[in-house]
């Protein structure tokens, strides 16, 4: 058994986590103090690494559960399907950046190529579109 240390994880983070279902309850010292084994471990690695990749903690939870039922290969395919779920909406995400880019770098030069405002109203003015050949 482990120090919370060892997970990387704040005690706080642990805490939260057994809280929402995400991380079962632990062993405990005489003390109160949680003791991890290397099964935790990797399943705390698991989470880290689920959460990089932008699955919700619902979605994590529900992976973690079903990973300690006895068969766990339905894990697998559920994996997939967030997986899939969150490429689309990472395709999605980059789709509506680059939209995004496009505007910032219009503005950008129409606010360059345009004189500079009359500053007697009170207020900027400058990113008021213009029309500019996209």
């Amino acid at each position: 058994m482990k120090s919370p240390v060892a997970s990387g994880f704040t005690i706080r983070t642990l805490r939260f986590y057994e809280r929402r279902g995400v991380l079962p309850p632990t062993a405990r010292r005489p003390s109160g103090y949680r003791l991890y084994g290397d099964v935790d471990l990797r399943r705390l690695a698991f989470i880290r690494q689920a959460k990089a990749l932008g699955l919700t903690l619902d979605a994590i939870r529900e992976l973690v559960v079903a990973a300690r039922q006895r068969n766990g290969a339905p894990t697998r395919d559920r994996l997939l399907r967030m997986l899939d779920e969150r490429i689309s909406q990472t395709t999605q995400q980059i789709e509506t950046l680059t939209g995004l880019r496009k505007e910032l770098h219009r503005r950008r030069r129409a606010l360059r190529l345009r004189p500079r405002p009359n500053r007697e109203r009170g207020y900027c003015t400058c990113l008021q579109k213009t029309p500019l050949a996209r």
